[in-house]
């Protein structure tokens, strides 16, 4: 099952959060969420999904994700966090104006990309539990999405709203955020 919502209000810089646990990996790059451009929903190709979080089965159960830059230009995120089955995580994709994407996993920092030119592609159309067609197998707890990279202070209420709610240990705020 997926959910998409279409008509969301874009910008070229995002704060997403996602709080999930899988059950199995299925495929190899089932999808938490992505942002797509109007009217295209799950079915996109690698150079249109403007931002998204998916897990690579096939590299490890690490978590990733990419940002697509208004050139067109693809900016993946980094795979260096490894994610086990069954157990809640806090996932958190900052796509900043500056010069970077930065992913986090209970607020420790669990990849980047640091060529990003701080624009995104215009993307209305947000799938969640599914990315092209690779579903998702697991719980998705929440998503909260904001239209702008958010401070330090507001990231660090979002994480304790997530860790109170869903019971999860989380680390102080690391200095990248």
């Amino acid at each position: 099952d997926h959910m998409m919502s279409t008509g969301v209000s874009t910008a070229n810089v995002a704060s997403v959060w996602a709080v999930v646990a899988y059950s199995s990996l299925p495929s190899s790059n089932p999808g938490i969420l992505i942002g797509a451009p109007a009217a295209t929903g799950t079915n996109v190709g690698a150079g249109s999904k403007t931002i998204g979080m998916w897990v690579n089965s096939g590299g490890g159960t690490r978590i990733w994700g990419r940002g697509i830059q208004s050139n067109g230009t693809i900016r993946d995120i980094s795979q260096v966090t490894t994610l086990n089955a069954s157990t809640f995580y806090i996932i958190n994709n900052i796509y900043r104006a500056a010069t970077s994407i930065n992913q986090f996993v209970n607020n420790s920092a669990a990849g980047n990309n640091t060529s990003h030119n701080g624009t995104l592609s215009s993307w209305t159309d947000i799938t969640i539990g599914r990315q092209g067609n690779e579903s998702w197998n697991g719980d998705i707890a929440e998503i909260i999405m904001y239209g702008r990279a958010l401070s330090k202070e507001e990231i660090q209420g979002v994480n304790a709203y997530l860790m109170d709610r869903y019971n999860i240990d989380l680390p102080e705020v690391p200095k990248n955020y």
